[in-house]
């Protein structure tokens, strides 16, 4: 196990752990094959040199490999997380145009409701309901309005009717008045 950057995730992989078993192996072998091969001698193993050196190279292969494989998977999965950063920052902008295109439509929803609810006369905004409630109260006044005025008309056509009889029936008797005058003279 290592720790990658500073999120402190720990990454283990399980092929480098199979990688690791089967080269610890491989040592263990060469090492048990050394152990064998080799002397005793006063409680100590006397060892050949060259065996001990073919030994330590295998070794330190063995660690240059391990490290080498170590750095690929970090390199490896730094360029994972690179990618997903990378596609989490395309996700994260096509979220805010999908939010912003449904602000946009939210917008436009609005506005429809307020236009179909709406009518605009002479410049001001009225309610639907409100115009057509003041327009059927002004045409209902006009009609109230027309109707008083044609009860008043018939009332004045009524008063003028009588008014002319009554001065035709004056002018009349004012004429035999003068024509009385007329012929006592």
């Amino acid at each position: 196990m290592f720790s990658y950057g500073s999120s402190g995730t720990r990454y283990r992989s399980r092929k480098s752990t199979c990688i690791q078993k089967t080269a610890s192996n491989k040592l263990e072998k060469q090492y048990e094959s050394l152990k064998s091969s080799s002397n005793t001698w006063q409680g100590y193993k006397v060892v050949k040199i060259t065996t001990l050196e073919s030994f330590w190279k295998n070794v330190q292969e063995t660690v240059a490999e391990k490290d080498n494989k170590l750095d690929n998977f970090e390199e490896q999965a730094d360029k994972k997380l690179q990618e997903a950063r990378a596609d989490v920052a395309a996700q994260e902008q096509q979220l805010q145009v999908m939010k912003q295109n449904m602000e946009q439509k939210e917008q436009e929803i609005q506005e429809s409701m307020h236009d179909i609810t709406h009518i605009s006369v002479l410049g001001i905004d009225w309610p639907k309901q409100f115009y057509v409630l003041l327009t059927s109260g002004i045409i209902a006044a006009l009609l109230i309005a027309l109707g008083v005025m044609a009860v008043q008309h018939r009332s004045s056509k009524v008063t003028a009717i009588e008014k002319k009889k009554a001065y035709d029936e004056i002018e009349t008797e004012l004429n035999e008045h003068k024509k009385m005058l007329a012929k006592e003279s």
